[in-house]
């Protein structure tokens, strides 16, 4: 399966991706833009037609106009122009959020960590070994194709562990193949992040039916 890494945060680590923001305060709730992916899309395609820079000074425009803060557009401007914050949950030393993509063909939305200098994504640059789970063998046999998708990862839980990293544990689409193709069921997936803020190797956890 071709899996993709989203260009728009730029530097691609060994499974996730990361980018650095040039100032402190976009990772806050002020940084969120409260628009729907229907209401920002017309924005963004009429913005696309432009060459960049011009499209994220049209996208900078366009969000001003419709009330974003400056710290929503600047947000915008560092994953040049596309994509924007639009939900924002404080957690601790590291927060949740959820980034907008309203010109993607499949997934408009994901989930991201934020720092106050730091994005890392959880849309995977590579799926975790996950062929040992128990389960594994029965669902292989039902379903050939049996992969993790890499995107659509929904919020699970997360805690302190002891060596002192904040885990957060993501739910992962399980497929036969396809994005549309689900089997209703999700993958664990563990994402531990360190102090210093660098993210560590995922690590699978179990397959789980979807209730």
């Amino acid at each position: 399966m071709k899996l993709l890494i989203p260009s728009l945060l730029g530097l691609a680590l060994s499974v996730a991706a990361t980018t650095s923001f040039a100032a402190t305060n976009y990772a806050t709730k002020n940084a969120v833009w409260n628009a729907s992916i229907e209401k920002s899309a017309p924005l963004f395609l009429k913005c696309s037609n432009a060459n960049a820079p011009k499209q994220v000074t049209c996208l900078a425009e366009g969000m001003k106009k419709a009330g974003a803060s400056t710290a929503a557009i600047d947000v915008m401007k560092s994953l040049k122009g596309d994509g924007y914050l639009m939900q924002f949950t404080e957690k601790g030393s590291i927060d949740l959020g959820t980034m907008a993509y309203p010109l993607r063909a499949n997934t408009n939305e994901a989930a991201v960590l934020l720092m106050p200098n730091k994005l890392i994504s959880t849309e995977l640059n590579s799926v975790p070994p996950f062929n040992k789970d128990p389960k594994y063998a029965t669902l292989k046999k039902k379903y050939p194709n049996l992969d993790i998708w890499p995107n659509s990862a929904q919020f699970n839980n997360m805690k302190k562990l002891s060596s002192g990293d904040t885990r957060f544990v993501f739910n992962y689409p399980v497929v036969d193949g396809c994005h549309a193709c689900g089997i209703s069921w999700h993958a664990e997936v563990a994402l531990d992040v360190t102090q210093a803020g660098n993210l560590k190797t995922p690590q699978f956890l179990r397959l789980v039916a979807d209730k």
